[in-house]
């Protein structure tokens, strides 16, 4: 419990530092420079994280996932369905990239289900991602 609330205060101050009237887009697909974008936004964010974010519990990994977007100028919930909608190539590296950073939540630290992470609105993404990539 005192864990989860430390990472709580570590990352609240990322709220508040983006502009709530700011609109996040989608992050475009089999882009070599948003993957670039999103690299230096995840390393940013874990160095406010004490030890390997993928070792933070499911939960958890999905709110930095989210803040990893929200850095870099994206909106997490929108890349994943967008991803999910577009036409996917399994032996696109940047696609595969970009899915495996989507799916991190509930593939990082050990496999756990979709289901117990993500909200239902979202399943179908994953599943999307899911049978493609993995």
């Amino acid at each position: 419990m005192i864990y989860n609330r430390l990472i709580l205060i570590i990352i609240t101050p990322f709220l508040f530092s983006c502009s709530q009237e700011e609109t996040l887009v989608p992050a475009p697909v089999g882009q070599r420079a948003v993957l670039e974008e999103l690299a230096e936004a995840y390393e940013k964010i874990a160095r406010q994280v004490e030890g390997n974010p993928r070792q933070l519990p499911p939960e958890e990994r999905l709110r930095f996932v989210r803040f990893v977007f929200k850095e870099a100028g994206y909106d997490y919930q929108a890349t994943l369905r967008a991803m999910a909608a577009s036409p996917l190539d399994p032996m696109d590296t940047l696609q595969r990239d970009l899915a495996e950073l989507l799916l991190l939540p509930h593939r990082a630290g050990g496999w756990v289900k979709p289901e117990s992470v993500y909200p239902e609105s979202d399943l179908a993404a994953i599943d999307r991602l899911e049978s493609v990539f993995f």
